[in-house]
């Protein structure tokens, strides 16, 4: 992709803003230029990636090697005294998606002949931009409400072409909102920042207040005999402060260091020697075993398999904070909660924090800081990686719930039910509402 700037050398008078710029890429399919001003987002524009192989035009041209291409929006965030143009992340095109996004294939294509072109992306709010300073908290909140536009647009058509069968959409805006946000609604995080004071406590009120007018939307749209669910999979609270499981594994001396002296400067466990590790942690909540036939230099015997993991296990549920806050709530033995998992490559513990807590961001790819516990500084600021019955998810229905706590793992079972369809005996749900 190539971007070209032209600035003016001097103000142009407007009485709509000080300064204009024109920019203009040479990837647009149709030499499309956008005329941006400060603050101002574009429309997506199409670029595409060309490959130096020899041959490669003519085969492109013949079809046998389709164009990369991808889009992207610009945000003009100043022009003067600085000039600073935000790119997104580049995302799949619709119209010609490169890679599969859509089961059917041509649905993908077929919102946005109808609607126009969209976020592709899983995560479609770019979190890391905030999180890194390259925009900041209004500037996030407009990316962030760019994306919800274009799911409330496809939404609503959904619903008004929806005539029969099982209609599933899914809304992850509450989400990264609150990740990003939570500090603004605890006083006692580390990270808020006085000097934005309450500006931002009310963004996470907000957003719900937005999803409300959506399920609205779906009420309106159902007839007598329909049912609607609204569910979410966990809830959210405050991520104060990172535990450093791996920190805290080599303090125990269940893991061993090739070099001592360097320890916390490697991630990836570059530095752990694996001939005298027995445990290690690896992403949020899970923790292996350095088991003998299933890692590469694994030296725990199956048989020591149960005494390790308790003993692993009993140590971490006395790790407290400085204040003497409890900095775990439980851990669970994948064999018991989840027995049909797949011991070759499913983790041995899983490590429900209390509240407030949560793996640190160093330990998840196996760095291992000389600090057990630190602050969470970092704008993403809420979780709910945590013990799982401290962050509740959301259900509510339109028709009423005749089961005592129920469970995500209903959900599946009364979707069925609501078809006429047995549950299957491998699933361990029960039908809501019978």
């Amino acid at each position: 992709m190539a971007v070209f700037l032209r600035v003016p050398t001097s103000p142009i008078p407007s009485p709509r803003c000080r300064w204009f710029t024109w920019v203009e890429t040479s990837a647009v399919v149709d030499g499309k230029t956008s005329l941006l001003k400060e603050g101002e987002w574009s429309d997506w524009i199409p670029i595409v990636f060309r490959t130096s192989l020899p041959g490669s035009s003519v085969l492109q041209n013949l079809g046998v090697i389709p164009p990369m291409q991808g889009i992207v929006r610009l945000f003009m965030k100043q022009v003067h005294p600085k000039f600073e143009l935000y790119v997104s992340p580049i995302n799949i095109d619709p119209l010609s998606p490169i890679n599969p996004i859509s089961v059917p294939a041509g649905l993908a294509p077929d919102l946005a002949r109808r609607h126009g072109r969209f976020y592709t992306a899983g995560i479609p709010e770019d979190t890391k931009s905030l999180s890194h300073g390259a925009l900041d908290e209004d500037q996030f909140l407009a990316q962030s409400e760019l994306a919800m536009q274009e799911r409330i647009l496809q939404y609503r058509d959904t619903l008004r072409r929806f005539q029969r069968g099982c209609l599933f959409f899914y809304f992850g805006a509450t989400d990264l909102v609150q990740h990003m946000f939570w500090r603004d609604r605890d006083l006692e995080h580390p990270g808020r920042l006085p000097s934005q004071e309450d500006r931002y406590a009310e963004v996470v009120d907000d957003i719900y207040q937005q999803v409300d007018e959506i399920v609205g939307d779906a009420l309106q749209a159902a007839g007598p005999t329909d049912t609607v669910m609204v569910m979410s999979d966990h809830g959210f609270t405050s991520f104060r402060r990172g535990f450093n499981l791996n920190s805290w594994l080599l303090e125990q001396g269940f893991i061993r260091l090739r070099n001592p002296s360097r320890q916390g400067q490697w991630e990836m466990f570059l530095n752990v020697d694996w001939s005298g590790t027995t445990a290690y942690g690896l992403g949020m909540n899970a923790l292996y075993l350095n088991a003998r036939g299933r890692e590469k230099n694994g030296i725990v015997k199956e048989s020591q398999w149960n005494s390790k993991l308790n003993e692993i296990r009993d140590k971490l549920l006395e790790v407290r904070d400085a204040n003497g806050q409890p900095v775990i709530r439980r851990v669970d033995l994948v064999s018991k909660i989840y027995p049909q998992a797949d011991n070759k490559i499913a983790p041995d513990l899983i490590v429900g924090y209390e509240d407030g807590y949560r793996a640190s961001w160093d330990t998840v790819l196996g760095k291992m800081p000389r600090e057990i516990l630190v602050d969470n500084m970092d704008r993403w600021s809420g979780t709910h990686l945590i013990s799982a019955d401290l962050v509740p998810g959301i259900l509510v229905t339109s028709s009423p719930v005749r089961i005592n706590e129920p469970d995500i793992r209903d959900i599946a079972p009364t979707i069925l039910a609501e078809f006429d369809i047995a549950t299957p005996s491998q699933m361990s749900g029960r039908p809501l509402f019978s």
